[in-house]
């Protein structure tokens, strides 16, 4: 796969997260619900941009065994199953789950991709993705252990504080 296919993946893998966050915000029930995915839907324009960035900075080379009609497949696959599972009446938790679930898979191809990319570009154009899935999920996180526990969340932050 070359970098321009590469960037295309990522791009429209980057507008689907987009999709989904803002049906999540749309659907939300709680205003931490909302505020998380609507800032996770502005951070995926903003990656958008970055990935545009980087595209202008270097240069392509054929490389790698993968097909971009492959990864394509898989992620498109990955959406369907997504949108599917978060129907209206899906909880703000469940929105949660499958928030993190999406990123961690997005994390987990990104990871291959960079494993198998021969060219030195093309590798850390994944391994900047993985490091934005990786991002996206630990806010999820922090969000889905504050609606789902806000007693405890705000023990362990007030241990933290206490600590430091």
């Amino acid at each position: 796969m070359n970098i321009q296919e590469s960037v295309k993946m990522a791009l429209e893998n980057e507008l689907k997260g987009k999709e989904m966050y803002d049906k999540f915000a749309d659907r939300a029930k709680n205003n931490v619900t909302k505020r998380t995915f609507e800032f996770l839907a502005a951070e995926e324009v903003k990656h958008i941009e970055a990935i545009r960035n980087f595209d202008q900075s270097v240069q392509a080379k054929p490389e790698g065994p993968t097909s971009f009609d492959e990864i394509r497949s898989i992620f498109e696959q990955s959406i369907e199953h997504f949108d599917r599972q978060a129907k209206p009446e899906s909880d703000d938790i469940e929105a949660h789950r499958l928030g993190m679930d999406l990123e961690q898979k997005s994390h987990d191809l990104y990871k291959r991709l960079s494993e198998e990319a021969a060219d030195e570009n093309v590798k850390r154009f994944f391994v900047f993705l993985m490091d934005q899935e990786n991002a996206h999920f630990i806010l999820i996180q922090k969000a889905y252990d504050f609606i789902s526990d806000p007693e405890g969340f705000y023990a362990e932050t007030e241990g933290r504080v206490m600590e430091g």
